[in-house]
């Protein structure tokens, strides 16, 4: 009887030990989307993070220079400037909504690596 009560509680040990390595492990890909304001006004905590965010361009803010372009994300509170050296989408657009991953690299600059715009069908529809 014994025997059998030492093999449960191992085999119960076993699966908390289990599910909680497959939680810690699952954080590092889980990456909420935050908001412009939320990773400015503690850009501390947000310092060298991979981080997703999703915000609006800024209207105007959009600038070529040579591989690189620039723009400026807000979620009408805040802003923050970001710089991107890769293709952008084809719907990239001024006042477009796009969720951005990259790292924060500085107080006022945010590194993407990735941007994922909003789809148009709505504006399409409206022009039908």
């Amino acid at each position: 009887m014994q025997k059998k009560k030492d093999k449960m509680i191992i085999g119960v040990v076993a699966v908390i030990l289990c599910v909680s390595i497959i939680l810690f492990s699952a954080q590092q890909f889980i990456n909420p989307y935050r908001s412009v304001s939320e990773v400015t006004t503690d850009n501390n905590a947000f310092m060298n993070q991979r981080i997703q965010m999703i915000g609006n361009v800024v209207n105007g803010s959009i600038q070529t220079l040579s591989q690189e372009i620039t723009f400026t994300i807000t979620d009408e509170t805040s802003e923050l400037n970001v710089v991107y050296s890769a293709a952008t989408p084809q719907n990239f657009i001024e006042e477009g909504e796009l969720v951005i991953s990259g790292r924060l690299i500085s107080g006022y600059t945010f590194e993407a690596n990735q941007i994922l715009t909003k789809c148009l069908s709505k504006f399409l529809q409206g022009a039908s």
